[in-house]
């Protein structure tokens, strides 16, 4: 059995069409762990409302915690062999769970990842570039998703739940859910990659990115890239793509000042990115190398990230 993981915080203006989209699977042997955080809306009495009408469908409430507590939390009531994280606006198309689920049985793999859609407020849908469909090393997919060409998300895989048994959380405001997953993917022995679109990624008007600039939370675009790096390094020692490793720091780094996070970095942290920038600047958009290469340079500095951050209020990503 599949056990959706399905943490719900105030989303009921898309919740009813998420949900439905799990039930209408065309693979049936699942289970919806819907664990309400807190939502102060309509979410919870939907959520009812549903698991009246289906059995499969387990409906937990507690306090505000955070996303990240909150899937755990979930994954602790989860009764199944596979493990699916789905957010809570978000849909599935009919036949997700049946890719992933084939995929890794017939492969005998560990995880399967697919591919995913943004659908945009206009009706826009584009597609993810993605790898051949094949079975991968786990150090083949690490590299896939150290250089974006498989998505960080939890979510669009099927994981076996053995995977998390010692798994634990980091409350980064970005990328927390790639570092729970690097924690089961560093454990895995093969992936399975499915080139389908298994996930339908809502953009929402209100992102998260335009409401942080200048915040402390935008530093965790390069804490917690460090903490993943770092972590592969310690728990899989097979891995030798240090130039990726660094290079996928040095974006953090680089995000974190376009977004106004400098203050919140220490001196030896800029430091060491400065150092990593010599060698890897190539892998940065020639925008972020440009704030990058002046970040001694305080008044130039300044009036660069201030361009950049128009430019990401002005666009729908």
């Amino acid at each position: 059995m599949i056990s959706i993981i399905y943490p719900v915080y105030n989303v009921e203006h898309y919740l009813e069409k998420s949900l439905q989209s799990l039930l209408n699977q065309d693979f049936s042997d699942f289970e919806i762990i819907a664990f309400n955080d807190g939502s102060t809306d309509g979410s919870l009495a939907i959520l009812k409302k549903f698991a009246r009408q289906d059995s499969r469908i387990k409906v937990y409430s507690q306090e505000n915690q955070g996303v990240a507590q909150t899937r755990f939390n979930a994954l602790k009531k989860a009764t199944g062999e596979f493990i699916c994280f789905v957010d809570s606006d978000d849909t599935m198309p009919q036949n997700a769970l049946s890719l992933l689920y084939n995929s890794l049985i017939d492969n005998d793999s560990d995880v399967s990842e697919g591919n995913f859609c943004k659908i945009f407020s206009s009706g826009e849908i584009t597609n993810y570039s993605f790898p051949e469909q094949k079975v991968v090393t786990v150090g083949e997919n690490i590299d896939l998703l150290l250089s974006r060409r498989v998505i960080y998300s939890l979510c669009a895989k099927l994981f076996k739940k053995s995977l998390f048994d010692d798994a634990i959380i980091k409350n980064f405001a970005f990328l927390e859910d790639f570092c729970f997953a690097i924690q089961a993917f560093t454990k895995a022995k093969k992936v399975s990659l499915v080139n389908s679109c298994v996930y339908n990624y809502i953009q929402r008007d209100d992102s998260a990115v335009h409401s942080h600039f200048d915040d402390k939370a935008v530093a965790d675009y390069y804490f917690s890239k460090l903490w993943i790096a770092d972590y592969i390094r310690l728990n899989y020692k097979n891995y030798n793509n240090l130039t990726l490793l660094n290079e996928f720091i040095l974006q953090g780094f680089a995000y974190t000042l376009c977004l106004g996070g400098k203050r919140f970095l220490k001196k030896e942290d800029i430091q060491k990115c400065k150092r990593i920038f010599t060698n890897c600047k190539k892998c940065l958009p020639i925008g972020q190398r440009i704030v990058v290469q002046t970040v001694d340079i305080p008044i130039v500095n300044k009036f660069l990230i201030k361009i950049y951050q128009i430019r990401i209020k002005n666009s729908k990503r």
